[in-house]
């Protein structure tokens, strides 16, 4: 890895996991391990080459790679598997195994799996939050009509001065 010029020098990182540091954002950082970090503990930064680097304040670690709090699901299912998508300058996309080191120009099943489950996974989400939604509306209609009847109930002139008694 090259080193970050003297601009992005602010970067600093710790110790972590027996991965020492010196000076520049580590690429071999935690933050590609589910930890009780929040999204809002890291910050994205642009190194003075240009390229983007991640700081969390509360341990105060750097990372070249994208934190998995930060992560998109769809970014999160790629993280999970072996495979990185790379796109040729003819503009045709390609797969590398990381630990094989081998290319392919067709999508490995296995990053085809997980894509697909991220994208199920989006979509009943997309589901549930709709379906909250109507139902928070149908709530809303039902209070309403209750409210509506009740003045009806007790014949009030005055909407705003409804007594009800005999609640303990």
């Amino acid at each position: 890895m090259s080193s970050v010029p003297q601009s992005a020098a602010a970067v600093t990182s710790v110790q972590q996991a027996g991965v020492q540091s010196s000076g520049t954002a580590s690429s071999d950082t935690a933050a590609n391990t589910t930890n009780p970090n929040s999204a809002s503990d890291w910050a994205e930064h642009a190194a003075g080459d240009g390229r983007r680097y991640y700081y969390n304040k509360t341990t105060r670690q750097s990372s070249w790679k994208k934190p998995l709090e930060l992560m998109s699901p769809l970014e999160r299912a790629d993280a999970s598997t072996v495979w990185k998508e790379f796109t040729a300058s003819n503009g045709e996309k390609y797969y590398f195994n990381k630990f094989t080191q081998q290319s392919t120009w067709t999508i490995p099943e296995e990053l085809k799996l997980a894509r697909k489950q991220a994208q199920k996974t989006i979509s009943q989400g997309m589901v549930s939050n709709a379906s909250d939604t109507s139902n928070a509306a149908a709530a809303i209609a039902v209070f309403t009509i209750l409210v509506l009847l009740l003045l009806r109930f007790f014949k009030c002139n005055k909407p705003n001065t409804i007594v009800l008694t005999g609640l303990s």
